[in-house]
């Protein structure tokens, strides 16, 4: 019956909700449990026509269902609210969780705030992508159910907090995740440890309100405890944090309980915790620019609702349409927000609505009708209140095969990239320059462990750098033993060992091919990187310091390599301070400075052209490097070089950097 109702939706929504309420309401309890049975298949297999009514029927429904005396109604009411979960669109969950928020009110009847918990925690054991963004206002409210004095409640919040952790999806987050919640459920014991080790973490990834929600609470504990010790860790771990966060909105949730504690600061007797409470308002007030407010959030998304009812109102076939289809499409094209905290996910721009409203009234309305509807939104509706973020990209059809907004870097308590936007595209050759120390090699490192969220998986990207070529120094094994292992790896041909040795220049040294890695020149093993990198399959090659070590023959071979390479519509992204060779082979620029990137489409010689300044600050090779080649032409043709590629002792004495950003000498 649940399958066919859930059928039935799409065509007469109205009469089916009677149906399942009207068995709900009864006394009976094996109707209350089939209702409830229907009702899960209904969010199982109903799809898109449910959701209009997710706020106003379904949850309703379902905390009623938690809240009955008897066992089977309650697990009913888990497979549906675990399926809607699992099925419903999360801005749909979201509008939903105004019928979730009055149950779970500290002021809430312990009944039902055990039967709210229940149903937050089945909804988020679904992992319904978006509905993290509730969490700055649904993580108090669980703190608070924690040391509520009924047991069933406080075990139900347990279960809900673990569960609603469970949806952040921020991989540094995620790592932390078990020492916070510890802190949160046990605070007395486990704050500094959870503050210590945020503090040692690599971010790669731009913190959210969901992350901010989960930790926050952890450093109001540190800073409002009197150990001067734990205070000054929390200022720490605050300043930190706050640098790191995706957006200005993000912090809005949580600036009215964090600045106070900064405040307090001031009066400190510790010189240190005064100065970085100092430092922590700087960060706040700073991150805070250019945000709207959580009132200016919901006046924009009143006026956004307001412009999108006017373009419903004037479509034709309005007659045709459910009401309470349109009033929720309505509020989703307004990023409306059930929580008071909660960041808004903005106004619908005019080029989304359209295609939210075919997959709102789908169901409900024949093909025909929705095609109308979308075409008429096409035109009458203008997004005027849609709020475009910094990372929106105005081009169309560029074929980017990395493009990632918000991404950061930082450790330590050192931040080297805040809110950029990182994106390559195919079949180009990028340079990514800067000064030394800005992080250029930790970034391509960062890149190539992919664990930057978002990164396509699919990818095929591969290192060649100063890192993993000096770990080939440790190697027993021969060239030849190297490739068949990095060949079983990935399963390639053997063939293509030969090839890619040949293609490397190693066909002109057949001796090296017995010869043990470790043994090989500095110039020979990045030349051995490359061929490995050949058996793998390659959308995205990281060079960094490739030049390092190599003779003139050799950087010739690799500008050849790395443009036919872009020919194949692969994508490269070097860190060089050989300027000669970048000129040679870039076609894109990338400028890594002030925690930032800025992207010119251009060579290298038309960037330096454009920006000499920014050129004469950057750090270079020694000029001097090949230096007296001509010179010695007669005695290198009498006497060829051991490996024909400078070797370190060479490449440190002509001046050429060893290792990459750290030795690399500012001319």
């Amino acid at each position: 019956a649940g399958q066919l109702l859930g059928a039935a939706v799409g065509y007469a929504p109205a009469r089916v909700w009677d149906a399942i309420r009207g068995a709900a309401a009864g006394k009976d309890p094996a109707a209350h449990e089939s209702a409830l049975l229907a009702l899960a298949l209904v969010c199982a297999h109903g799809g898109a026509p449910v959701e209009p009514w997710v706020p106003t029927v379904i949850l309703p429904m379902l905390l009623a269902g938690f809240e009955d005396a008897k066992e089977e109604p309650r697990q009913a009411a888990r497979l549906a609210a675990t399926a809607l979960g699992r099925k419903a669109h999360a801005a749909s969950l979201r509008l939903g969780m105004s019928a979730v928020y009055p149950a779970i009110d500290p002021g809430a009847k312990w009944k039902t705030k055990a039967a709210g918990l229940q149903l937050l925690g089945a909804l988020a054991s679904g992992k319904p992508e978006g509905l993290e963004y509730e969490l700055p206002d649904v993580i108090p409210l669980l703190i608070d159910a924690l040391s509520d004095t009924k047991v069933v409640v406080q075990d139900a919040a347990t279960v809900a907090l673990a569960e609603c952790c469970g949806l952040v999806r921020t991989p540094e987050t995620v790592k932390l995740m078990p020492l916070f919640v510890a802190a949160i459920t046990h605070p007395d014991k486990m704050t500094s440890a959870a503050l210590e080790q945020l503090m040692d973490i690599t971010f790669c990834n731009a913190l959210g309100s969901d992350s901010l929600a989960i930790l926050v609470p952890v450093l109001l504990r540190g800073l409002r405890t009197g150990e001067a010790e734990l205070t000054k860790c929390a200022c720490k771990a605050a300043c930190n944090m706050l640098s790191l966060v995706a957006s200005p909105e993000v912090m809005t949730p949580f600036v009215d309980r964090m600045m106070p504690e900064f405040e307090k600061t001031e009066n400190h007797s510790y010189p240190e915790i005064r100065a970085l409470g100092q430092q922590s308002m700087r960060e706040l007030k700073a991150g805070l620019e250019g945000a709207d407010s959580i009132p200016e959030q919901r006046a924009r998304a009143a006026k956004g609702r307001a412009e999108v009812e006017a373009a419903l109102d004037a479509f034709a076939g309005k007659g045709d349409l459910d009401p309470q289809v349109l009033k929720h499409l309505a509020a989703l094209a307004a990023g409306v927000c059930a929580g008071p905290l909660s960041t808004s996910p903005g106004v619908m721009s005019a080029a989304e609505l359209p295609h939210a409203a075919k997959r709102v009234v789908r169901g409900s309305a024949d093909a025909a009708t929705a095609d109308a509807l979308a075409a008429h939104l096409a035109g009458a509706y203008a997004g005027t209140h849609h709020k475009k973020a910094e990372w929106e990209d105005d081009g169309e059809g560029t074929d980017y095969i990395v493009n990632l907004p918000n991404i950061i870097c930082g450790f330590a308590g050192r931040v080297l990239l805040r809110r950029a936007h990182f994106r390559l595209e195919k079949g180009h050759v990028y340079g990514l320059v800067g000064q030394n120390g800005v992080g250029k090699t930790t970034l391509l490192t960062r890149i190539v462990q992919r664990d930057i969220y978002g990164f396509p998986p699919d990818l095929g990207c591969h290192y060649v750098g100063c890192h993993e070529l000096e770990a080939y120094q440790e190697l027993p094994d021969t060239v030849t033993e190297f490739m068949e292992r990095a060949c079983e790896a990935t399963g390639c041909d053997r063939a293509l060992i030969q090839k890619a040795l040949s293609q490397a220049g190693f066909d002109e040294r057949p001796d090296l091919i017995t010869q043990k890695v470790s043994q090989l020149s500095g110039g020979w093993r990045m030349k051995l990187g490359i061929a490995k990198s050949e058996l793998f399959s390659r959308d995205l090659l990281l060079l960094d310091e490739p030049t390092n070590h190599l003779d003139r023959s050799s950087v010739l071979w690799l500008q050849s390599y790395l443009k036919a390479l872009a020919g194949q519509g692969i994508t490269v992204c070097i860190v060089s301070h050989d300027y000669d060779f970048l000129t040679e082979v870039l076609t894109r620029v990338i400028n890594f400075h002030d925690k930032k990137l800025t992207y010119f489409r251009t060579g290298f010689a038309e960037f330096q052209a454009l920006n000499p300044h920014i050129v004469a600050a950057l750090p270079h090779v020694n000029k001097s490097k090949f230096a007296g080649a001509a010179g010695a032409a007669g005695a290198t043709a009498a006497a060829p070089a051991v490996d024909g590629s400078a070797d370190a002792g060479t490449a440190v004495e002509n001046g050429a950097a060893p290792n990459g950003d750290a030795a690399a000498e500012a001319e």
